[in-house]
């Protein structure tokens, strides 16, 4: 099996980061969890998803 570069890895977490995202606003509705807690954690997921998406297009530079 081929070896994933750099940028294929951030793509694959950042997707993998995306379905953290779809799984804990499916878990805030399901479980009616608190909004200051959706946002702590829904700020925290968007933040790293962020960060990777900066990384991402560094290393296309």
């Amino acid at each position: 099996m081929k070896e994933l570069n750099e940028v294929e890895k951030i793509e694959l977490e950042i997707e993998r980061e995306k379905q953290n995202l779809r799984e804990w606003k499916r878990k805030v509705q399901i479980l009616d969890i608190g909004n200051e807690d959706d946002e702590r954690r829904t700020n925290l997921l968007l933040e790293r998803i962020s960060e990777l998406l900066k990384r991402k297009e560094n290393l296309k530079k």
